[in-house]
């Protein structure tokens, strides 16, 4: 996600965007997630802006696309599977997450594995998606990406 400033008439709005894949001429489109009156934002740092709108818009799982990234977004974990080990000695399960608009599989890696247990809230910051597979979307945090726990969720 990146800000931009955007100019309607006489008044400046910063807009929290996020760029959606590039279609088959290679031309990327962006989508706004959150507008902020840009003069509300003054003496704060880019990073303090971006995540006021992130906070004002929060990514739901229906509004996800194959091969998005920078996905920020609070779920529940419904399902998990076994760990497994897979060839160079990587650990990984896939949960089932949820929020109010819909299901995906998250696969947690590593130290993500052993951390989570059924019902737990989490906060996952720069995931990305992948191919639907069975009609349900994967997700995964990526290597830049986290999964944190979120405590006091109804």
């Amino acid at each position: 996600m990146f800000l931009r400033v955007i100019k309607k008439g006489d008044q400046e709005y910063f807009a929290l965007c996020r760029t959606i894949v590039a279609d088959k001429n290679r031309i990327n489109y962006e989508h706004v997630l959150g507008l902020g009156n840009k003069k509300d934002y003054e003496n704060k740092s880019s990073n303090q802006i971006r995540q006021q709108l992130i906070k004002r818009h929060q990514m739901k799982i229906s509004e996800l696309q194959p091969n998005q990234g920078h996905i920020d977004l609070d779920a529940e974990i419904k399902e998990l599977s076994p760990t497994r080990t897979i060839g160079d000695g990587q650990i990984v399960r896939t949960a089932i997450i949820e929020d109010d608009t819909g299901k995906a599989r998250l696969d947690l890696w590593n130290k993500y594995a052993e951390t989570f247990s059924v019902g737990n809230h989490i906060h996952l910051s720069n995931g990305m998606a992948k191919t639907k597979y069975e009609g349900i979307l994967n997700i995964t945090h990526g290597k830049y990406g986290t999964i944190k726990k979120v405590e006091n969720q109804p």
